[in-house]
C-alpha cells in the first residue's frame, strides 16, 4: 500500500487561527539542533498561555515545532492537543532544543471534517512555545488548490534506479555518478528534502535537475565540515525555480557526484500546487545515462481506442505481409525446381548412392568408346558442373572449339553438353552394389535404346529404338 501523502501548512497560512499573543519569527532559530531548519524558516510562538486551531478535512492530523523547554519533568512551557475537543495528548518532552520536532499527533480519524486545537500554558516569560507546521492526510475529495503536498521517500511517484540504496530506513541514497531518479508530480514545484549523514565523506558534490527534458539546472551540495560529528536533517537541496505551469511533470535528478563526495540522498518531497490525481505510479524505473522521460499525459478512452484499432490493423497487415512473402517464395523455389533440371547448375534430385561419371576433370571420351569405372566413393553434387577445354575432333554437329559439362537431364540420367546440343550418355552396371561400372558413348548416327519404365518419355538428341518393358511373372 502507498504511503500517505500529506498537506503541509506553513505557520504563517491564514488557515490557522492563533488566540493570544503569538508573534512571528522568521530565521533566528534556524540553527537550532540538528534537525535543519524550520519549514519555510518561519515559526509563530507566544510566551504566555494561547491556542491555536486549525479545521481540516481528512482521516489524520499532525503538529511540528520546535522545541526548547525547560526540564522534561514539569516542562515549561506545555501544552495539550485536542481533535473535535478530545484529548489526543502529546509527544515526551526532549530535553536538548530541536527544530523540525513532532509535538502531537492523530491518526485514524473518520473522514470528515475536524477542528484541532493546540492549548498552550507558559509558566516563565523567559520560555517560548513555537510551532513551524500542521500536516495532515486529506479527503479524496478535497479541493488542494494552493497546497503544499508532501511525498515520502517511498512514494511510488518516485522512481529511482538500481544504483540508489537505503539510508537509515528512513531514507535512500546513492554513491553513483550519474544516478538517476525520476518524480511523477501535478504541480508547480518540488522542493528535495534530505539529510547529510556523518559516517560517510562529507566532501561537497554537485547534481542537476531538470523538469520535461528541460535545461539541466545545477545544485551544489555542500557536504559537512571536515571535523562534523552529526548527522544533519532536513536539508533542502534545491528546489525548482522558476515556477511551471500547473499540471502533470516529470522531474529529473541526476548525481554528478563519486563516491569519495557527499552522497545525493533523499527523505521527502516538498510539491507546491500539489494534488494527488493522475499521478504516473507505473512509470518504468529510470536507468543510468537514461533519455529525458516522455511528457505525454496519459491517453484518454478515445485516444487508447484508437491507438488500439492501429496497433491491430498493423499486425494483420503484416500477417498479410508475411503471407505474400511466404507464398511468393513457394512459387519462385518451384519454378527454380522446375528450370534446376536444364541449367549448369544441375537438377534438383535425390542422388543415388555412387554416380559413375565423377570425374570432373576427364574431358568425355571418344564416340563408340568404352570406359570403365571402379570409384565408389563419390556422391553427385547437383551444384557442381564442369567446363573443360576444346574438344580436339568436335561431334558432329560441334564445332570446333566446344566447351564440355557434365548434366542431369530431368529423368536424372547423366549427360554432357555442349552448345546447346545435348549427347545422351547410356551407362550399364550388374546392380546397386557393383564396383565396376560402364558408360557408352554412341557415335552420332547411332539408335540410343529407350526402355518404357512408366508413362514418361525420355527423349534424347539421337534416333530412338523402342525396347518392350520387362513384366513381372504376377
Amino acid at each position: 500500500m502507498a504511503p500517505d501523502r500529506w498537506v503541509v501548512t506553513d505557520d504563517n497560512d491564514t488557515d490557522i487561527t492563533y488566540t493570544g499573543p503569538w508573534f512571528k519569527d522568521a530565521g533566528t532559530k534556524g540553527n537550532v539542533g540538528n534537525f535543519g531548519p524550520p519549514y519555510l524558516n518561519t515559526l509563530h510562538g507566544i510566551s504566555s498561555n494561547g491556542v491555536a486551531s486549525f479545521v481540516f478535512s481528512g482521516t489524520a492530523v499532525q503538529v511540528w515545532g520546535t522545541s526548547i523547554i525547560n526540564g522534561t519533568t514539569n516542562p515549561d512551557p506545555t501544552f495539550e492537543c485536542f481533535v473535535d475537543d478530545v484529548s489526543i495528548g502529546r509527544e515526551p518532552p526532549f530535553q536538548f532544543p530541536e527544530n523540525n520536532w513532532l509535538l502531537c499527533d492523530k491518526t485514524g480519524l473518520p473522514d470528515g471534517s475536524h477542528t484541532l486545537r493546540v492549548d498552550v500554558k507558559v509558566v516563565s516569560p523567559d520560555h517560548t512555545f513555537w510551532v513551524d507546521q500542521i500536516r495532515y492526510v486529506p479527503s479524496p475529495t478535497l479541493p488542494l488548490d494552493n497546497k503544499v503536498i508532501l511525498l515520502d521517500n517511498t512514494d511510488p511517484a518516485i522512481k529511482l534506479d538500481s544504483q540508489w540504496s537505503a539510508l537509515g530506513g528512513t531514507a535512500n541514497m546513492t554513491t553513483h555518478t550519474n544516478s538517476i531518479a525520476l518524480v511523477d508530480f501535478i504541480g508547480t514545484s518540488v522542493s528535495w528534502v534530505a539529510f547529510i549523514p556523518t559516517e560517510l565523506p562529507h566532501g561537497g558534490a554537485t547534481g542537476s535537475w531538470s523538469i520535461d527534458g528541460g535545461n539541466e539546472n545545477i545544485f551544489i551540495l555542500n557536504g559537512l565540515p571536515a571535523g562534523s560529528s552529526s548527522t544533519v536533517y532536513n536539508q533542502v537541496f534545491f528546489t525548482t525555480t522558476p515556477e511551471v505551469q500547473q499540471g502533470s511533470h516529470v522531474l529529473k535528478v541526476t548525481f554528478l557526484g563519486t563516491g569519495q563526495t557527499t552522497p545525493l540522498g533523499l527523505d521527502m518531497l516538498y510539491v507546491k500546487n500539489g494534488t494527488f490525481s493522475a499521478i504516473n505510479t507505473q512509470a518504468p524505473v529510470p536507468s543510468a545515462q537514461s533519455p529525458p522521460p516522455s511528457t505525454q499525459t496519459p491517453a484518454t478512452g478515445g485516444s487508447l481506442h484508437s491507438s488500439l484499432g492501429a496497433i491491430l490493423g498493423g499486425v494483420i497487415g503484416g500477417c498479410a505481409l508475411l503471407l505474400l512473402i511466404l507464398v511468393g517464395a513457394f512459387l519462385c523455389w518451384r519454378r527454380r525446381r522446375r528450370e534446376g533440371f536444364i541449367t549448369e547448375k544441375g537438377a534438383e534430385y535425390s542422388p543415388t548412392p555412387f554416380d559413375p561419371f565423377r570425374d570432373d576433370d576427364h574431358l568425355p571420351p571418344d564416340p563408340g568408346s568404352v570406359v570403365t569405372q571402379t570409384d565408389q566413393s563419390y556422391v553427385y553434387s547437383p551444384s557442381r558442373s564442369h567446363e573443360a577445354a576444346p574438344v580436339a575432333s568436335p561431334l558432329p554437329g560441334q564445332q570446333s572449339g566446344a566447351h564440355w559439362r557434365k548434366q542431369r537431364d530431368a529423368y536424372g540420367e547423366a549427360r554432357y553438353l555442349g552448345d546447346n546440343v545435348p549427347l545422351p550418355l547410356v551407362h550399364d552396371r550388374t546392380d546397386s552394389n557393383a564396383s565396376s561400372w560402364q558408360r557408352t558413348i554412341p557415335s552420332a548416327d547411332e539408335s540410343v535404346p529407350l526402355q518404357h519404365a512408366d508413362s514418361g518419355v525420355r527423349l534424347g538428341g539421337h534416333p530412338i529404338e523402342e525396347v518392350p518393358p520387362h513384366y513381372t511373372p504376377d
